[in-house]
């Protein structure tokens, strides 16, 4: 769960005015601190000042940004492993049948793509361009905040 948070937090930042910060660095500066209530992190800033100078009259836009995660893999349904008596043939087929099912494209990556790429019903199925795909990992929070204002 630790190594989790320390990995989740290095994608949190705050921007304050435009200009951006580090939640963990944060931390470690103990200009913010977090605590766990059950299952829900609490992190709480206690002055945004610290973190900032900017005149006490003047307006802070505070925002919290997060990075969302990226990865990268093959692009479609990609053949890397054969075995049988009938495993290229079996294989072959198999990978065609659910490319045209559940319409993903066939990895041109694929083990023997030279060999069974003019057998393949193109009209059915697509290609899967060559090299990695990049994609953006899915998150979901809840966000609550609490604002206290000493000045006004």
């Amino acid at each position: 769960m630790i190594k989790t948070l320390k990995r989740s937090l290095k994608t949190f930042f705050v921007v304050i005015n435009e200009e951006e910060v580090s939640i963990s660095s944060l931390v470690l500066e103990k200009k913010a601190s977090f605590k766990w209530v059950g299952q829900n992190l609490h992190l709480k800033i206690s002055d945004v000042s610290k973190i900032l100078d900017f005149p006490p009259s003047s307006q802070a836009l505070v925002k919290l940004k997060i990075s969302t995660p990226k990865k990268s893999d093959f692009n479609g349904i990609k053949w890397v492993k054969e075995s049988g008596r009938d495993g290229k043939r079996a294989c072959f087929i198999n990978l065609q049948a659910y490319a045209h099912k559940n319409n993903i494209p066939i990895s041109v990556d694929s083990i023997f793509y030279d060999e069974w790429k003019n057998f393949v019903r193109w009209d059915l199925v697509t290609q899967g361009a060559s090299g990695a795909k990049e994609y953006y990992l899915d998150h979901t929070m809840d966000l609550s905040v609490v604002i206290n204002n000493y000045f006004n």
